[in-house]
């Protein structure tokens, strides 16, 4: 009897660690990606956005399952050294050391917006010190050199930390000129004020595009979500995930990185 019972025992302890080792396993392609509200890259309401769905659907392809927890990007950072988080979104090249870059998911379209009735002339950055400036709050360290010295130079330079409040400054005729991402600008233009109402605005491209990417604490997660990443553009299910955003006025042939 006594042996029948080691034997059960031995048994017992071999299903459970059977069991563990699974539920370790399972966890493993389950992702914890942290990131910030910016939409409609990141909208908090249904974890979506341009930025999450493609991040959603190359780990997906790569056979990994995705949670979302949104905080600031600052915090993201920090929890992403630490190995509290498996990933974060967007990161750009060379804010971060010591985290595993994916190869770029998206473009990022940074440009200057006036409204038409107007008229007037920005052929380049430096054009934009005769104008009233208004950005998001810490755009000076974004853009760099050249466009803190123009905010120095500028006739007034606002910065605000509600990207929504942009527009209807705008709009009002509070500030001559908003500094902010294309995407992001013609959500909150669109979600204002109506998609319809998009030809009293003037769009100056003359910033260029950057690439944001995904940043991995785990150098194999990383390189699994690239083909993920590969196989998505290639398929289709990329420009899918686009179109899906065109309703805020996303151009039907934004770039694909």
């Amino acid at each position: 009897m006594a042996l029948r019972s080691d034997v059960k025992e031995r048994c017992l302890m071999f299903i459970l660690m059977a069991f563990f080792c699974i539920a370790v396993q399972a966890d493993a392609t389950r992702i914890l990606v942290g990131t910030s509200e910016g939409p409609p890259y990141m909208i908090k309401e249904g974890s979506r956005g341009i930025d999450l769905d493609i991040t959603r659907a190359a780990l997906k392809q790569a056979g990994y399952s995705m949670d979302v927890q949104f905080m600031t990007l600052e915090k993201a950072f920090v929890a992403l050294h630490k190995g509290q988080l498996d990933a974060t979104v967007p990161i750009f090249s060379g804010t971060q050391e010591k985290v595993f870059f994916s190869a770029p998911h998206v473009f990022y379209t940074p440009g200057v917006y006036s409204l038409s009735k107007n008229n007037l002339s920005i052929q380049s950055l430096a054009d934009l010190k005769h104008y009233r400036i208004a950005t998001f709050q810490g755009a000076k360290g974004y853009f760099g050199q050249e466009f803190a010295y123009i905010a120095s130079a500028a006739v007034r330079y606002f910065e605000h930390s509600d990207m929504g409040k942009l527009v209807e400054l705008l709009n009002k005729g509070a500030v001559d000129v908003v500094v902010l991402d294309y995407n992001i600008f013609y959500y909150y233009w669109s979600q204002k004020y109506g998609i319809h109402t998009q030809p009293e605005v003037i769009y100056h491209p003359v910033m260029k595009p950057v690439t944001a990417s995904v940043g991995f604490y785990n150098r194999k997660v990383r390189d699994d979500f690239d083909q993920g990443l590969k196989a998505i553009k290639k398929d289709g299910s990329y420009r899918k995930i686009l179109n899906q955003y065109q309703q805020y006025g996303m151009p039907a042939d934004y770039p694909i990185p």
